[in-house]
Protein backbone atom coordinates (compact mmCIF):
# COMPACT_ATOMS: atom_id res chain seq x y z
CA UNK A 1 0.00 0.00 0.00
CA UNK A 2 1.43 3.65 -1.08
CA UNK A 3 2.02 5.98 1.80
CA UNK A 4 3.04 9.62 2.85
CA UNK A 5 4.66 11.01 5.76
CA UNK A 6 4.03 14.62 6.47
CA UNK A 7 6.96 15.94 8.93
CA UNK A 8 6.28 19.38 11.17
CA UNK A 9 10.23 21.28 10.93
CA UNK A 10 10.28 23.08 14.24
CA UNK A 11 10.80 21.00 17.23
CA UNK A 12 10.10 17.99 15.23
CA UNK A 13 12.52 17.48 12.31
CA UNK A 14 14.69 19.87 13.62
CA UNK A 15 15.55 19.26 17.29
CA UNK A 16 17.98 20.69 19.62
CA UNK A 17 19.10 22.90 16.34
CA UNK A 18 20.06 20.12 14.51
CA UNK A 19 18.06 17.66 11.78
CA UNK A 20 20.30 14.20 12.60
CA UNK A 21 21.56 11.57 9.59
CA UNK A 22 19.56 9.29 11.86
CA UNK A 23 16.19 10.83 10.86
CA UNK A 24 17.60 11.90 7.14
CA UNK A 25 18.40 7.88 7.03
CA UNK A 26 15.17 6.73 8.24
CA UNK A 27 13.59 9.48 5.40
CA UNK A 28 15.47 7.68 2.65
CA UNK A 29 14.44 4.29 3.80
CA UNK A 30 11.20 5.31 3.45
CA UNK A 31 11.77 6.85 0.11
CA UNK A 32 13.37 3.84 -0.74
CA UNK A 33 10.35 1.62 -0.58
CA UNK A 34 8.03 4.02 -2.59
CA UNK A 35 6.99 6.00 0.41
CA UNK A 36 6.45 10.15 -0.07
CA UNK A 37 7.69 12.65 2.28
CA UNK A 38 7.06 16.15 3.10
CA UNK A 39 7.47 18.94 5.68
CA UNK A 40 4.38 21.13 6.70
CA UNK A 41 5.88 24.10 8.72
CA UNK A 42 4.49 27.32 9.92
CA UNK A 43 7.85 28.59 8.32
CA UNK A 44 7.50 30.78 5.13
CA UNK A 45 9.13 29.28 1.91
CA UNK A 46 12.23 30.90 1.58
CA UNK A 47 13.38 29.97 4.99
CA UNK A 48 12.37 26.13 4.64
CA UNK A 49 14.08 26.18 1.50
CA UNK A 50 17.45 27.09 3.33
CA UNK A 51 16.98 24.93 5.85
CA UNK A 52 16.00 21.88 3.23
CA UNK A 53 19.41 23.16 1.57
CA UNK A 54 20.89 23.22 4.31
CA UNK A 55 20.83 19.90 5.99
CA UNK A 56 19.85 18.00 2.31
CA UNK A 57 16.84 16.90 3.29
CA UNK A 58 15.09 14.51 0.96
CA UNK A 59 11.41 16.04 0.00
CA UNK A 60 8.84 14.66 -2.68
CA UNK A 61 6.38 17.52 -1.46
CA UNK A 62 6.39 21.21 0.95
CA UNK A 63 3.74 22.70 2.59
CA UNK A 64 4.67 25.93 4.00
CA UNK A 65 3.35 28.98 6.27
CA UNK A 66 0.92 26.63 7.76
CA UNK A 67 -0.77 25.46 4.67
CA UNK A 68 -1.14 29.03 2.68
CA UNK A 69 1.54 27.63 0.60
CA UNK A 70 1.74 24.02 -1.34
CA UNK A 71 4.50 23.10 -3.65
CA UNK A 72 6.61 19.96 -5.19
CA UNK A 73 9.78 18.59 -4.88
CA UNK A 74 10.93 21.16 -7.60
CA UNK A 75 9.11 24.36 -6.21
CA UNK A 76 6.67 24.72 -8.41
CA UNK A 77 3.58 25.94 -7.01
CA UNK A 78 0.79 23.65 -6.26
CA UNK A 79 -1.66 25.44 -4.56
CA UNK A 80 -2.20 28.85 -2.28
CA UNK A 81 -4.86 30.03 0.32
CA UNK A 82 -4.88 34.18 0.73
CA UNK A 83 -5.90 36.03 4.16
CA UNK A 84 -8.29 38.58 3.87
CA UNK A 85 -6.66 41.44 3.17
CA UNK A 86 -8.47 44.06 5.32
CA UNK A 87 -8.25 41.46 8.55
CA UNK A 88 -4.41 40.91 8.39
CA UNK A 89 -3.75 44.46 8.22
CA UNK A 90 -6.29 44.78 11.28
CA UNK A 91 -4.17 42.43 12.88
CA UNK A 92 -0.88 43.52 12.13
CA UNK A 93 -2.14 47.27 13.40
CA UNK A 94 -3.19 45.17 16.95
CA UNK A 95 0.10 43.68 17.38
CA UNK A 96 1.88 46.77 16.95
CA UNK A 97 0.08 47.91 20.01
CA UNK A 98 1.67 44.65 22.08
CA UNK A 99 4.98 44.21 23.71
CA UNK A 100 6.26 41.56 20.71
CA UNK A 101 9.94 40.51 20.11
CA UNK A 102 9.03 40.48 16.80
CA UNK A 103 5.98 40.69 14.39
CA UNK A 104 5.41 40.19 10.89
CA UNK A 105 3.16 40.01 8.14
CA UNK A 106 4.11 37.66 5.13
CA UNK A 107 2.67 36.40 1.42
CA UNK A 108 3.87 33.02 2.59
CA UNK A 109 7.38 32.99 0.95
CA UNK A 110 9.08 36.13 2.05
CA UNK A 111 8.17 38.80 5.36
CA UNK A 112 7.95 41.76 6.45
CA UNK A 113 9.16 41.77 10.22
CA UNK A 114 9.82 44.56 12.76
CA UNK A 115 10.74 44.21 16.52
CA UNK A 116 14.08 43.37 18.36
CA UNK A 117 14.20 39.73 17.15
CA UNK A 118 13.34 40.34 13.72
CA UNK A 119 17.17 39.90 12.67
CA UNK A 120 16.40 36.48 12.46
CA UNK A 121 14.89 37.35 8.91
CA UNK A 122 17.65 38.97 7.43
CA UNK A 123 17.94 37.87 3.88
CA UNK A 124 14.07 37.03 3.76
CA UNK A 125 12.41 40.21 4.04
CA UNK A 126 10.05 42.05 1.82
CA UNK A 127 9.34 46.08 2.12
CA UNK A 128 5.69 46.81 3.76
CA UNK A 129 4.40 48.03 0.37
CA UNK A 130 5.00 45.03 -1.21
CA UNK A 131 2.75 42.99 1.40
CA UNK A 132 0.00 45.05 1.55
CA UNK A 133 -0.26 44.62 -2.27
CA UNK A 134 -1.03 41.59 -1.34
CA UNK A 135 -1.65 38.54 -1.21
CA UNK A 136 -1.18 37.86 2.52
CA UNK A 137 -0.62 34.38 3.81
CA UNK A 138 0.69 34.67 7.12
CA UNK A 139 0.97 37.04 10.16
CA UNK A 140 3.75 35.73 12.33
CA UNK A 141 4.76 36.88 16.56
CA UNK A 142 6.95 36.31 19.26
CA UNK A 143 6.79 37.30 22.77
CA UNK A 144 8.28 36.19 26.05
CA UNK A 145 6.00 33.67 27.34
CA UNK A 146 3.85 31.00 26.74
CA UNK A 147 0.96 32.29 28.76
CA UNK A 148 1.42 36.34 26.60
CA UNK A 149 1.42 34.19 23.73
CA UNK A 150 -2.29 32.56 24.18
CA UNK A 151 -3.48 35.91 25.60
CA UNK A 152 -2.74 37.81 22.35
CA UNK A 153 -4.15 34.39 19.90
CA UNK A 154 -7.32 34.79 22.55
CA UNK A 155 -7.66 38.50 21.50
CA UNK A 156 -7.48 37.80 17.87
CA UNK A 157 -9.68 34.55 17.79
CA UNK A 158 -12.50 36.60 19.68
CA UNK A 159 -12.09 39.57 17.21
CA UNK A 160 -11.63 37.95 13.79
CA UNK A 161 -12.54 34.49 13.95
CA UNK A 162 -15.02 34.59 11.07
CA UNK A 163 -12.25 35.25 8.75
CA UNK A 164 -8.74 34.03 10.66
CA UNK A 165 -7.62 32.68 13.57
CA UNK A 166 -4.49 32.92 15.94
CA UNK A 167 -2.60 29.63 16.51
CA UNK A 168 -0.22 29.55 19.87
CA UNK A 169 3.19 27.86 19.46
CA UNK A 170 4.76 28.03 23.00
CA UNK A 171 6.00 32.02 22.72
CA UNK A 172 5.03 31.81 18.97
CA UNK A 173 1.92 32.17 17.31
CA UNK A 174 1.02 31.98 13.55
CA UNK A 175 -2.32 33.82 12.15
CA UNK A 176 -3.84 32.40 9.32
CA UNK A 177 -6.66 32.44 7.13
CA UNK A 178 -9.77 30.55 8.90
CA UNK A 179 -9.71 27.88 6.62
CA UNK A 180 -5.87 27.30 6.67
CA UNK A 181 -3.99 24.55 8.15
CA UNK A 182 -1.80 21.82 7.05
CA UNK A 183 -4.59 19.31 7.57
CA UNK A 184 -6.45 20.89 4.87
CA UNK A 185 -3.01 21.75 3.21
CA UNK A 186 -2.51 18.10 3.46
CA UNK A 187 -6.18 17.09 1.90
CA UNK A 188 -5.45 19.15 -0.81
CA UNK A 189 -2.27 17.77 -1.77
CA UNK A 190 -3.88 14.16 -1.90
CA UNK A 191 -6.13 15.13 -3.85
CA UNK A 192 -3.88 16.64 -6.15
CA UNK A 193 -1.94 13.72 -6.78
CA UNK A 194 -5.11 11.63 -6.47
CA UNK A 195 -3.59 9.29 -3.89
CA UNK A 196 -4.79 6.50 -1.99
CA UNK A 197 -3.10 4.87 0.77
CA UNK A 198 -1.70 5.67 4.07
CA UNK A 199 -0.86 8.89 5.28
CA UNK A 200 1.10 9.81 8.56
CA UNK A 201 1.44 12.89 10.32
CA UNK A 202 4.16 14.13 12.88
CA UNK A 203 4.37 17.40 15.13
CA UNK A 204 4.46 19.07 18.22
CA UNK A 205 2.13 22.59 18.31
CA UNK A 206 -0.77 23.70 17.87
CA UNK A 207 -0.39 24.65 14.24
CA UNK A 208 0.24 20.53 14.12
CA UNK A 209 -2.99 19.06 16.24
CA UNK A 210 -5.31 19.25 13.28
CA UNK A 211 -3.15 16.70 11.25
CA UNK A 212 -2.11 14.80 13.62
CA UNK A 213 -5.76 14.25 14.99
CA UNK A 214 -7.24 13.26 11.66
CA UNK A 215 -4.03 11.21 10.09
CA UNK A 216 -2.16 8.73 12.04
CA UNK A 217 -0.34 10.96 14.16
CA UNK A 218 2.71 10.89 16.20
CA UNK A 219 3.31 13.57 18.85
CA UNK A 220 6.96 14.20 20.07
CA UNK A 221 6.92 13.46 23.43
CA UNK A 222 8.19 17.26 24.74
CA UNK A 223 5.05 18.51 22.33
CA UNK A 224 2.90 21.07 23.70
CA UNK A 225 0.94 19.65 27.10
CA UNK A 226 -2.72 20.29 25.46
CA UNK A 227 -1.06 18.15 22.09
CA UNK A 228 -0.10 15.47 24.27
CA UNK A 229 -3.86 15.41 25.98
CA UNK A 230 -5.42 14.67 22.48
CA UNK A 231 -2.78 12.53 20.61
CA UNK A 232 -1.70 9.55 22.71
CA UNK A 233 1.03 8.16 19.99
CA UNK A 234 4.18 9.43 21.27
CA UNK A 235 7.65 9.17 19.78
CA UNK A 236 10.75 10.60 20.85
CA UNK A 237 12.08 11.70 16.99
CA UNK A 238 10.97 11.23 13.61
CA UNK A 239 13.45 7.84 12.92
CA UNK A 240 11.16 6.16 15.24
CA UNK A 241 7.55 7.31 14.18
CA UNK A 242 9.11 5.97 9.95
CA UNK A 243 9.86 2.67 11.80
CA UNK A 244 6.32 2.42 13.52
CA UNK A 245 5.05 3.85 10.19
CA UNK A 246 6.83 1.21 8.15
CA UNK A 247 5.91 -1.56 9.92
CA UNK A 248 2.12 -0.45 10.37
CA UNK A 249 -0.37 -3.40 8.55
CA UNK A 250 2.55 -4.99 7.70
Amino acid sequence: MKKIFVSDYDGTLFQNGVVTDRDLKAIERFRAQGGLFGIATGRIVETIRHEIDKYDIPIDFLIGANGSVILDRDYNVLETDDMDVDAALEVFDFLSTKDMLYYGISDGFKIHALGESAKIYEGFDMDYESVIKGPIRGIYGLVTSRDITFEICNAINENFSHVIKAMPNFQHFDVVGLNTDKKHAIDRLLKHYNFVGQVATAGDAHNDLEMLGHYRGYAMKHADPEILDVIDRTVHNIHEAIEDFMNHDK
